[in-house]
């Protein structure tokens, strides 16, 4: 826009020293013809009048004619209502329509200039520039490259404004940007998965919303035929970073997959810990539960939890029924590296008798709640533990964030004080 009005003021000047050159008279009593605005902006969905106007009202039927110029195409990114302006007797003004179509390079022009009429006179100028806003277009990309199906799992997207390279969050209506599925895809959808309520395989973005997800529902497991592929992009959205994501169909961790004999091997935790406790009690640390060994067992028999413990997990387990509670979300803040954190899925169950305060001095036994995920090697389970009252580590922390916990939530859990494992199946 500026860029036109200084052209406009270069041509004004221009046209005063031409004037002023040739000294031409003249006649005031003759009518003028005067565009209403020596520039206007199309934008991207609302058709645009320009107006032409006379001084005096006409006399008889008149038609003005004009020429088209600029570096905008007529037909592909914009379309005109008529190439005259047409006033009938009595009339002071006249006005065509332009209607936007896809115009995706911002800053293109329409110049229309008319052409003389016998009797009428043109204001400072015989023509005027219509910008073109650009439809700005989409870049669509997954928040993240993997995803365990388990029960049912949600799958994270966003949007970015091509123009400008920031999160789209400025649109009135839903933007809709499609997903497909890869040909490389083992899984059947309506076989082993479904996306729920999304026929069409669509992520609707909200008006002014940037983010946005979509469902899928595990059906079936099958051996060989658990791998679903998804890709954004087409000819209308740009791919953005995570242009395709990779979903193990899985199933979730039920308390019968866990059944059998598992071997510590190792903790995920002890980096993360100590960077985002809430005191500044550097002694609370010192105690965390690091002494463990694959001489440490976790055996599930017939929905029960039979613990084998020599180490420091012997002073939270207890013999206890195992309870399947609900499908939830884990943020994996141990891999975050600095980043988003991986987001994934596991089974939280309950476990009828834990010591909570994790300490082989003090005791606190009740039921607990606990995640279990056994990993895409069908090897490996990932244990979280989140309900504890610890008493011998982090002890300052827990008694800080548990004052800003929701009521029936775990305050280490909440707080994202998780305690994580991996155990091996013992064959």
């Amino acid at each position: 826009m500026k860029q036109i009005i200084s052209l406009l003021l270069f041509l004004a000047a221009g046209l005063c020293f031409t004037a002023c050159e040739k000294e031409e008279k003249i006649d005031l009593s003759t009518p003028v013809l005067r565009f209403s605005e020596i520039v206007y902006s199309l934008g991207t969905t609302t058709p645009l009048e320009v107006r032409l106007t006379s001084s005096r009202p006409m006399e008889q039927n008149t038609t003005v004619p004009f020429d088209v110029q600029g570096a905008a195409i007529e037909g592909e990114e914009y379309e005109l209502s008529a190439k005259d302006f047409r006033f009938a007797t009595g009339d002071t003004a006249a006005s065509i329509t332009i209607t936007p179509k896809a115009c995706k390079e911002d800053g293109k022009t329409i110049k229309l200039t008319l052409h003389p009429v016998e009797g009428f006179r043109f204001g400072e100028f015989n023509f005027t520039l219509i910008e073109i806003v650009a439809e700005a277009q989409v870049i669509a990309s997954f928040d993240q490259s993997s995803y365990t199906l388990a029960q049912e799992l949600s799958v994270n997207a966003y949007i970015k404004n091509a123009l400008t390279g920031n999160y789209y969050s400025s649109h009135p209506g839903n933007i809709n940007v499609p997903f497909t599925i890869d040909p490389k895809s083992t899984a059947v959808e309506g076989e082993h998965f479904e996306f729920i309520n999304n026929p069409n395989h669509l992520i609707t973005f909200g008006p002014n919303k940037s983010q946005a997800n979509f469902g899928i529902r595990f059906l079936k497991w099958e051996d060989g035929k658990n791998r679903l592929y998804l890709n954004v992009g087409d000819n209308n959205v740009i791919a953005g970073n995570i242009d395709q994501v990779s979903i193990l169909v899985k199933g979730p961790t039920t308390v019968e997959d866990l059944e059998g004999r598992w071997a510590f091997a190792e903790a995920l935790s002890w980096d993360y810990l100590p960077q985002n406790i809430w005191s500044d009690n550097e002694e609370e640390v010192k105690n965390l539960p690091r002494n463990n060994s694959s001489a440490d067992i976790l055996e599930f028999k017939e929905g029960k939890l039979i613990p084998h413990l020599q180490g420091d997990l012997a002073n939270y387990f207890r013999e206890a029924t195992v309870t399947f509670l609900r499908e939830r979300s884990l943020w994996l803040n141990e891999q975050s590296n600095g980043g988003r954190p991986p987001e994934v899925t596991a089974s939280e169950m309950q476990l009828s008798a834990a010591n909570v305060n994790f300490s082989a001095t003090s005791t606190k036994v009740r039921p607990a709640r606990i995640s279990f995920r056994i990993l895409e090697d069908n090897e490996t389970l990932e244990v979280s533990i989140y309900d504890y009252e610890p008493t011998d580590f982090l002890y300052d922390t827990y008694n800080i964030v548990k004052d800003y916990t929701s009521a029936g939530e775990c305050p280490m859990d909440e707080n994202l004080l998780h305690i994580r494992y991996h155990f091996k199946r013992v064959q």
